[in-house]
């Protein structure tokens, strides 16, 4: 459960101030991606943000896999 806080602290960033820009690119990609945010929010201003989650996300992926992989087989008994 930690590992899921940590993995949540890092890629929200709850501690950072919130303007306009920020709000569309970080909560709703889609309308910057189509260009139908209000103000100056273009499909560039994505990138910067949202590579590093992809990439963290991805890693966090494969290090579950990788733990999940190596953990002993269970067995569930049931009578």
């Amino acid at each position: 459960m930690s590992a899921v806080v940590v993995l949540t602290l890092a890629t929200q960033m709850p501690f950072q101030g919130m303007d306009l820009t920020r709000y569309f690119t970080e909560w709703f990609p889609y309308y910057a991606w189509t260009n139908t945010a209000p103000g100056d929010v273009t499909r560039s201003m994505l990138w910067p943000g949202w590579t590093w989650r992809f990439v963290a996300v991805s890693l966090a992926l494969c290090a579950l896999i990788v733990y999940a992989n190596g953990r002993a087989r269970t067995v569930v008994v049931t009578t």
